[in-house]
């Protein structure tokens, strides 16, 4: 309360007393109580709120604050508080952190006096408690059970590395086997108490962890020892080297590499090198290593067989080793080391006549080792070699024959070729297969004989060229946008190239080629080509014009039969287009009005008939059926009655005789003997029978 209010409340209170006071000169007087009247503190707030009759209260404040004003406000004869008067400002009363502080406050009047208390406590912290505590193969975890993230947490261990998670999960690692880790764990919070608990980890077993066996390289001799490396060296380990013989000193360690030197051996004497390994909590390991001192014994050179040359002759040493030194001396002529490949060392020997033969002794050294000598002998060439000359090379299907012409049979002769297979017969006849057709081969001969130099020669052919494939266009099948054609003589085995002058063209893996994209009436120029490793190329064209209707096909109605054959209308002709009539037996014709004869039919055979229609600019149209002729012929020979005949093809009916009358107009001559004629129309070849037959339209009278 304020310094100015309680100034003003204890003036009011003042005033009360002096009105009481005037009272009790008029009235019998009463005592006065020493009950307060009011009471606040600086910090905190009374709990309960203040009442004249409730003398105990409690306070929490801050935990930062050490000290509170306490006031009290009265009518009695004195206040005191913790034995201190009280005055208009209250008193400042000590409250130390941590700890609960009584205050005492006494009023008295007329003699009587009532203590009130005021227990001033800090703002508790929070007390950390644990649960789940699990100790595992190094790892301590347990979690706080009052976790609140209203406080900031902070974690501490003994042993390893601890830390807690915004979940209130603590996790310390690193902890030693057979040791216990203690973690503390505290909790702050602005104006609370920190505070702080502890928990201990279980103790890790101790496990020994397996030994260190120690691995060496291969032991290199030396004229007194030997060298060896300790390949798998840890500094983290102890070690312990000992030798059965001589002394051994360790190298300067290069990672997990350490050198280990043996000496004071005698030539060939050998010793094995121990190391045991050590470390806390680890299993000892040992590993041994035997070695020896330099033998002495050498490299004793081998050779292959000795090729001769006009001058002298060549060998190489077969066991060549780039540890050793080798030497060549020669009894005639001089000597010379090749580059050495491998095991093998080429010698050469030069400066001998024909004929003339020499001892080469070759010496391998090493120090420490013994120096061995081996010699062998060889002759300079008395003959020139046998160069192949080829002829001619004749290509087969899968290769090519060659012949040698200067072949001699006294001469070992073997022929290898780069591709394929190659064969050299008695007579010196070369033989290539196994090529693909096209494919070329260098074969290469090498000849050799005794005494005389090795010649070899080379010669490359190839193997036939297969013949190209000509593409077969079969017949063209349109549709709306294009049209397509089989490949009658489609190989898979070559790679097609369509090329069309007009849309967009392809061809699948079965030969089937398709155009889209075609104008109405346009013309589309089709190139195909054909390619094949060893065959030619082949190339076809054709060009298709794409129609601007579609087909007609022509509907034909029954067939009739007459004594040579028999007719048939088309009901859907149309002049417009061109039709092709073939009969088979017999001949056919198409008049303009779409009706169509089959003669020259014997009586009573069948005969199957075609009908075809073609147009510019319009799908080709085409249909087929079959008539019979007449089982007997009938073939009128006089005039039976006033009705004259009509042939049967003709559409113009003649004048008819009116009743009891006879024709004045015979319209068939009986005696006429019908005429066959031939007419052609390209490669179609028709014959016409008839009276006064002529040729269709479009067809040329032959003979």
């Amino acid at each position: 309360m304020k310094s100015s209010h309680v100034k003003n409340y204890r003036f009011l209170l003042a005033t009360i007393g002096l009105i009481a006071t005037s009272l009790l000169l008029m009235e019998p007087a009463e005592a006065a109580q020493p009950a307060l009247t009011g009471l606040s503190i600086s910090q905190g707030t009374l709990t309960p709120a203040f009442n004249p009759s409730i003398t105990s209260y409690s306070v929490l404040v801050p935990a930062s604050i050490s000290s509170v004003t306490v006031i009290p406000v009265g009518v009695g004869d004195s206040i005191t508080v913790s034995g201190v008067p009280t005055v208009d400002l209250g008193v400042s009363v000590s409250a130390p952190i941590g700890q609960r502080t009584l205050i005492p406050i006494v009023s008295t009047a007329n003699g009587l006096s009532i203590t009130y208390t005021v227990n001033i406590a800090h703002n508790a912290g929070l007390v950390p408690t644990f649960s789940g505590k699990i100790t595992a193969d190094g790892i301590f975890t347990f979690g706080v059970t009052n976790y609140d993230p209203n406080y900031s947490w902070s974690v501490q261990s003994s042993v390893g590395t601890a830390s807690i998670d915004s979940a209130g999960k603590v996790t310390v690692t690193g902890i030693p086997q057979g040791v216990a880790g203690t973690v503390t764990v505290t909790s702050n919070r602005a104006d609370y108490e920190a505070k702080s608990a502890s928990i201990v980890s279980d103790v890790i077993p101790v496990v020994t962890k397996a030994a260190l066996t120690p691995t060496f390289s291969t032991p290199v001799a030396t004229a007194n020892g030997f060298t060896v490396n300790f390949s798998n060296y840890d500094n983290a380990f102890n070690f312990v080297i000992k030798t059965s013989a001589g002394m051994v000193t360790p190298g300067t360690a290069n990672g997990s590499i350490i050198p280990l030197t043996v000496t004071g051996l005698t030539v060939g004497q050998s010793a094995t090198v121990s190391v045991t390994t050590s470390r806390v909590g680890y299993f000892n390991g040992s590993g041994s290593v035997t070695g020896n001192a330099i033998l002495g014994s050498g490299l004793t050179p081998t050779f292959s067989i000795v090729t001769p040359t006009p001058t002298g002759f060549n060998f190489n040493v077969t066991n060549f080793d780039p540890t050793y030194s080798f030497t060549v001396t020669t009894s005639s002529g001089t000597s010379a080391k090749g580059t050495a490949s491998g095991s093998s060392l080429p010698i050469t020997i030069s400066g001998l006549a024909a004929g003339q033969s020499a001892s080469v002794t070759v010496t391998a050294s090493k120090a420490g080792t013994a120096t061995v000598s081996s010699s062998v002998s060889g002759v300079a060439s008395v003959g020139n070699a046998l160069t192949p000359i080829f002829g001619t090379p004749t290509p087969t299907s899968a290769g090519f024959n060659v012949s040698i012409t200067n072949f001699d049979s006294k001469f070992s002769c073997t022929a290898t070729s780069n591709s394929g297979s190659a064969n050299i017969s008695s007579t010196g006849a070369v033989s290539v297969t196994g090529l693909m057709p096209g494919s070329s081969a260098t074969v290469n001969v090498k000849c050799s004989r005794a005494g005389y130099l090795d010649g070899s020669g080379q010669v490359t052919s190839s193997a036939q060229i297969g013949l190209a494939l000509t593409p077969v266009f079969g017949p063209v099948s349109y549709n709306p946008s294009g049209f397509s054609i089989q490949i009658s003589n489609y190989d898979p085995k070559f790679t097609w190239n369509l090329i069309s002058s007009t849309g967009s063209s392809s061809i699948n893996g079965s030969g089937l080629i398709t155009v889209n994209q075609v104008p109405p009436s346009a013309q589309a120029n089709l190139t195909l080509a054909t390619t094949r490793a060893g065959f030619s190329s082949g190339t076809a064209s054709k060009s298709v014009v794409m129609p601007i209707g579609a087909a007609l096909n022509p509907i034909l109605g029954p067939a009739i039969s007459t004594p040579n054959g028999f007719s048939v209308s088309i009901s859907n002709f149309d002049s417009a287009f061109h039709w092709d009539v073939v009969s088979s037996p017999g001949s056919a014709t198409v008049d303009q009005n779409g009706l169509v004869s089959v003669t020259n039919v014997s009586p009573g055979m069948s005969s199957t008939l075609t009908v075809r229609t073609s147009r510019a600019g319009y799908g080709g149209g085409s249909a087929t059926t079959r008539g019979n002729a007449l089982v007997q012929a009938v073939t009128p020979t006089t005039l039976k009655s006033a009705q004259p005949s009509v042939q049967a093809n003709s559409s113009k009916k003649l004048p008819t005789a009116t009743k009891g009358q006879t024709s004045t107009k015979s319209t068939t001559n009986t005696s006429k003997k019908a005429i066959i004629i031939t007419c052609a129309k390209g490669t179609i070849v028709r014959r016409i029978v008839g009276y006064s037959p002529i040729c269709p339209a479009g067809y040329v009278r032959k003979g």
